[in-house]
């Protein structure tokens, strides 16, 4: 008998299977199906999203949350480590769906452990939902450059690296920057081995072709979620396609080279103002960035592309290629005068620092759902230790004193659970037990913390709608479970009267009472 409320969400094909393997090899077994309870109207999260780009202390902090709303003017609350930061209320009705907004100013670099949360109600399974919000003290910035062109022998590799950090990193009044970016130039012919793994954001500024190791290390780091910038605006790669690396990239080369006399320089259309790089920026902000002109740039295709930034006339200025994993802006422009003023626009130091902020994640921990095994992978020192540690890339093994320590909400005690070390594609991640409660963790080893993690309840359990009896009995054959009978709904607390069937006392009753006469009648003739 399966007595259920036959919420949708929460059917299990392969456990469903696994009992039609079961209730067949038992032969001759019949099932029943038996509703209980009835549809509720809960409030609940279901979705929390971060800044996909890099945070720095005191930014104005947009967290979007999805909910699903229990009452009228139903509200939440965002925590972080603790303490409550922002709240906000519905204005949905009961039963539907919202996306709120949260609002507050970044807090002090470190990794924050964050809820988003409402008053508990009869389906608590979704009231709360965490989330890690990282803010950055550093991004370490590569800029990876060909040779040095010009009258002036300087290179447009110089304005980036100055926007991001002026005057070599050092503070400058009124600029807007500060030391958050630390910026290192190296000549495409003296990148070494380890270069590219230690930086937050690579980009790769006119260096012509890519030698075969760095093409590897390249495309390595966007296998590994990095974000890449590729500015490949050289006038020799209008005759030469080859030239650039996208087609070493995977990506199309360009379809032509564009050169508009200064009478017919083209200003830029923002394309994506919703998208992270611009998200906050006023409209004013956008329209200087807009007056920006571009005379001499290599035509790409945007098959593949998403376009952030265009011409009037629509060719791409800078474009995010799709790719499953890792990020890469490509802009097929140089950044010299003869090109584009772009480095002579006030919107330039903020579009650098947001572009490269971008790419360098909005954060380095893992963040999945309940049921998967947590993992992290090892950088820098930690990789070196576990490789010493007596690992070897074909197989798992310990790491000294590993372990994951779980906490259900922030301040709460830990409760500790095994990890592992192992290894993919020659790179070290520690992983924990597959787990089914939603919260925070944090892999230690010794006293150092590895990385952290936060899983969260599957949106679909919280979904309180329920399925009809003949919608389950379906589904259960369709699976290969025998035919189930369906018995009458039962109300709370009336399982045992719904699951009865055939009311048996009084016919029990009955055989009783002639028992007891048969018994009298042979007493008597005994006597």
């Amino acid at each position: 008998m399966l007595i259920s409320d036959l919420q949708a969400a929460a059917w299990d094909d392969a456990a469903l299977a696994a009992a039609a393997r079961a209730l067949a090899a038992a032969g001759g077994a019949r099932l029943a199906l038996l509703p209980v309870g009835e549809t509720q109207v809960a409030g609940g999260v279901t979705a929390v999203r971060t800044p996909l780009r890099a945070l720095r202390a005191g930014e104005p902090v947009h967290v979007e949350a999805d909910v699903r709303v229990g009452h009228a003017g139903q509200s939440w609350r965002l925590e972080l480590d603790g303490r409550l930061v922002a709240e906000a209320a519905s204005g949905a009705s009961p039963g539907e769906t919202d996306r709120l907004v949260f609002a507050f100013a970044a807090p002090a670099a470190g990794l924050h452990r964050g809820l988003v949360v409402t008053a508990a109600d009869r389906f608590p399974v979704d009231d709360a939902r965490p989330f890690l919000l990282e803010v950055r003290d550093r991004i370490e910035v590569l800029i990876v450059h060909g040779p040095d062109a010009g009258a002036a022998g300087r290179g447009g590799w110089r304005y980036w690296a100055n926007a991001l950090a002026p005057a070599g990193a050092a503070p400058v009044a009124g600029s807007g920057a500060d030391d958050l970016f630390g910026v290192r130039a190296r000549d495409v012919a003296d990148v070494a081995d380890g270069d590219l793994a230690d930086a937050d954001a690579v980009l790769l500024v006119d260096t012509g072709p890519l030698g075969r190791r760095l093409q590897e290390a390249v495309a390595e780091r966007l296998e590994r979620d990095g974000g890449v910038a590729l500015f490949t605006g050289d006038p020799a790669d209008a005759t030469a396609p080859d030239r650039t690396p996208l087609p070493a990239l995977g990506l199309a080369g360009p379809n032509a080279f564009r050169a508009h006399a200064p009478a017919g320089a083209q200003e830029a259309v923002v394309a994506a103002p919703a998208h992270p790089v611009f998200d906050g920026l006023p409209a004013d902000a956008l329209a200087t960035l807009s007056r920006a002109t571009w005379r001499r740039y290599l035509v790409l295709p945007d098959a593949d592309c998403e376009v952030l930034l265009a011409t009037r006339d629509g060719d791409p200025l800078l474009a995010l290629a799709r790719r499953e994993r890792g990020r890469l802006l490509v802009a097929p422009f140089h950044t010299l005068p003869d090109a584009t003023d772009l480095a002579h626009n006030p919107m330039f130091p903020p579009l650098a620092r947001r572009l490269v902020a971008y790419l360098a994640g909005g954060g380095r921990a893992f963040a999945g759902e309940v049921g998967v095994a947590p993992a992290v992978a090892l950088a820098g020192a930690a990789a070196t230790s576990a490789g010493t540690n007596g690992a070897d890339a074909n197989r798992a093994d310990l790491l000294a004193g590993p372990s994951l320590h779980y906490r259900a909400r922030p301040g709460a005690a830990a409760e500790i659970l095994p990890a592992r070390l192992g290894w993919r594609g020659g790179r070290a991640f520690v992983t924990g037990e597959p787990v089914s409660r939603q919260g925070f963790y944090t892999f230690v080893a010794g006293g150092d913390t590895l990385g952290d993690a936060v899983l969260a309840t599957p949106a679909a359990e919280g979904d309180a709608a329920l399925s009809t009896a003949a919608e389950a009995a379906a589904r259960l054959a369709a699976a290969g479970l025998p035919q189930a009978e369906v018995l009458s709904a039962a109300p709370d607390g009336g399982i045992a009267a719904g699951a009865a069937g055939r009311e048996l006392a009084p016919w029990l009753l009955g055989l009783a009472a002639l028992v007891l006469l048969a018994e009298t009648r042979l007493s008597r003739r005994a006597a």
